[in-house]
């Protein structure tokens, strides 16, 4: 079934947040996502998100969902990512402006709006994880949840397997990487 995504200006008073690349998205936007039936193409829902700047930080301040043969209200708890609004304005769409590209004329990438189901947390996981913290160092958090299509506290709790598990050493510190090197394990 054909699933999309899109970024849009929305209507109401313009601010600017400057992302931690430096690039400057105004706001407010509208981030959609939808799925098209592939027979007959009609519209099977819909979910918009408006994202606005407030208390200088980029949040939801509406949300509308439609379906109009109904909702599988089921399927939205188990596979729906609701940070995924958020998580476009703030990453996806700094890093377009960044390279020089216009996120109103591009698709934002669908898969993170669907979460992907519990990983297995393998020791080849939890190795590849650990070998991706240590490249990234100090603020890793933020792109391996971007990366990973998780959360940020997920991918502190993957970290803190991997030392749990002996792939990871134990940490030199507050912000300081383990003194073993993943790599080691791999």
């Amino acid at each position: 079934m054909p699933t999309y995504s899109a970024v849009a200006q929305a209507e109401g008073r313009k601010r600017t947040w400057t992302a931690p690349n430096g690039a400057s998205v105004v706001l407010p936007v509208l981030v959609s996502a939808w799925e098209d039936h592939e027979i007959t193409g009609e519209r099977m829902w819909t979910i918009t998100a408006r994202v606005d700047l407030i208390d200088k930080v980029p949040r939801p301040t509406d949300l509308h969902v439609n379906a109009p043969d109904g909702l599988e209200v089921e399927r939205l708890q188990r596979d729906l990512r609701w940070a995924t609004p958020t998580d476009i304005v703030t990453a996806w769409v700094p890093e377009i402006l960044a390279g020089g590209g216009d996120p109103f004329r591009l698709e934002p990438p669908i898969d993170w709006w669907m979460l992907e189901g519990r990983r297995e947390l393998t020791d080849e996981f939890l190795a590849e994880v650990s070998a991706e913290y240590l490249r990234l160092g100090r603020g890793y958090a933020k792109p391996m949840a971007i990366q990973y299509r998780t959360t940020e506290r997920t991918i502190k709790s993957w970290i803190d397997k991997a030392r749990e598990r002996g792939i990871l050493g134990p940490s030199a510190g507050r912000g300081r990487l383990g003194v073993k090197a993943a790599n080691e394990k791999v």
